[in-house]
């Protein structure tokens, strides 16, 4: 099959999707709600109508995990429609949430003094059962759970890394690993277009979520420059190995991200002298991926753009709407909430 009977009527229907998605007024609209209850009308004036009634001002909470599922229903809205490169791509985007999921009960199990109800508990792909690992009463226990699925291998790998750091994260790691490796074996099965974007989109969330466990390794673990660059993802877009190894041996952050502002319209928000925070890097990066997650949309259009950005920009209004909701209910002044958002 062709480029065009690939992607002719899939890239149609995502296009009239991403006419969806909240316009800038629209944002502007929901910022200017004063209380939850405005918000909650305002965003009821979208096509985000049915989630505000099934769930409204009684479960807020509710309504942001009802997020989490409207992002793969939208994502399952165009993965029927797939079939070739895109189709497999899309299945592996799919398997994110899996692993978003499994990564949220495992947080909940690791502090039980925390309520469950907030677990994600509808399927994603694999049938298990969220309150058998919520009631685990060791790691063993949810490797046993998770049998028959390909993430029982995983985490019985990462059991001594596991009791040796008393954290989560290590799964969590593993798990990560795995799903960025399959979207990488995808991405070098590409055709030469569609890979050249996805190295684009997906190599830039790598650089970005390399900057992640970089600084969650050096402020939580202190592990070694070579210890952290042996756990590090390659297939990254803007920070060659070179650029990692510098940031491990501490080089200053103002230096990377001159780097990664070359050629592109997003500019740093914030004063480059003196001290950066580290969220301030991971804003920036945030706001390379959504441009870039726009500008595939302008390439060409037999190709995979379109799929990759409306899952990229699906992401970020998903990302927006949590910020407002939680925003809203802590009273949080609009022109705060407007600062975390990337729109």
């Amino acid at each position: 099959m062709g480029a065009v009977g690939t992607y002719g009527f899939l890239n149609a229907r995502v296009r009239a999707l991403r006419s969806e998605l909240l316009s800038r007024d629209v944002y502007r609209s929901l910022l200017s709600a004063e209380h939850l209850r405005d918000f909650l009308e305002a965003l009821s004036h979208t096509h985000l109508a049915p989630l505000v009634e099934r769930f409204g001002l009684h479960s807020p909470e509710a309504l942001e995990r009802e997020l989490f599922y409207e992002e793969v229903r939208r994502l399952r809205n165009i993965e029927r429609y797939a079939e070739g490169p895109p189709g497999r791509l899309l299945a592996v985007l799919l398997e994110r949430y899996e692993i978003e999921k499994l990564k949220q009960l495992l947080r909940l199990w690791m502090q039980p003094q925390e309520s469950g109800e907030e677990a994600i508990r509808e399927k994603v792909i694999h049938e298990y059962s969220p309150d058998a690992i919520l009631q685990a009463e060791s790691i063993g226990d949810i490797v046993q759970v998770l049998k028959g699925t390909p993430y029982a291998d995983l985490l019985e790998r990462s059991i001594p890394d596991f009791r040796a750091r008393k954290s989560v994260f290590p799964l969590e790691l593993s798990l990560e690993k795995y799903v960025f490796g399959r979207l990488q074996e995808i991405g070098t099965s590409l055709p030469k277009t569609d890979g050249a974007i996805f190295r684009r989109l997906a190599g830039l969330e790598i650089d970005l979520k390399n900057l992640d466990w970089i600084h969650r390794f050096k402020t939580y673990y202190e592990l070694s420059a070579a210890e952290i660059d042996t756990m590090l993802l390659s297939g990254g877009y803007r920070l060659a190995a070179k650029d990692i190894r510098n940031y491990l041996a501490g080089e200053h952050l103002a230096e990377i991200i001159v780097k990664l502002s070359r050629g592109r319209s997003v500019r740093f928000p914030g004063n480059l002298e003196g001290d950066i925070p580290f969220e301030s890097l991971e804003f920036f990066y945030e706001l390379l991926l959504f441009e870039e997650a726009r500008r595939a949309f302008m390439a060409f259009p037999f190709s995979i753009g379109a799929v990759l950005g409306y899952f990229y920009l699906v992401r970020f209004e998903m990302r927006n709407l949590r910020i407002l909701l939680e925003g809203k209910q802590y009273r949080l002044p609009p022109e705060e909430i407007e600062s975390m958002l990337i729109w």
